[in-house]
């Protein structure tokens, strides 16, 4: 008889923990959302601010005049951080100025030609995959927006966040 009495017991029990898991991974899951979300808004937020300094540097005066001096200084100095650094790419994809590196040093960056072709197709700026940089293996996004200061060959801008 002791153990018919039991049965119902560890019904209850069973049941009362698995309404116990169920809570703790219905509150893991809400923590899990929120911090999605939180790093959803400071994504946008960055991004945000890395599309503004790209459209104020684009209509930089210097750049319009060609002094590449001048707008590599400026670009530095908008530079947030050295590891954002600023990119000036013609139509074929080749870097033109990159604000981490000095002046005048040979730049042998390339930028995929389809990806060039596409951000130069449109007016909006375009967000790269996440991926992890070449160096320090830290994951990266690239910001990158069409500019038209076509006569002096400079087609885009590219921010790397």
């Amino acid at each position: 008889m002791g153990g018919a009495g039991l049965a119902p017991l560890l019904l209850v029990a069973g049941f009362v923990i698995e309404m116990l898991l169920q809570a703790e991974r219905d509150t893991a899951i809400r923590g899990v959302l929120e911090a999605a979300r939180t790093i959803s808004r400071w994504l946008d937020q960055e991004l945000a601010a890395g599309e503004a300094v790209l459209r104020v540097l684009g209509s930089s005066q210097h750049l319009a005049n060609g002094d590449l001096s001048s707008f590599h200084q400026q670009a530095a100095a908008a530079d947030r951080s050295d590891t954002h650094p600023v990119a000036l790419y013609d139509a074929a994809g080749r870097a033109l100025l990159i604000t981490s590196e000095p002046l005048g040093a040979p730049l042998d960056r390339l930028v995929d030609p389809e990806r060039i072709g596409a951000v130069l197709a449109g007016e909006q700026p375009r967000v790269s995959r996440l991926r992890r940089s070449g160096e320090d293996k830290q994951l990266t996004l690239i910001l990158d927006l069409p500019i038209r200061a076509e006569s002096r060959g400079i087609k885009a801008m590219r921010l790397t966040e």
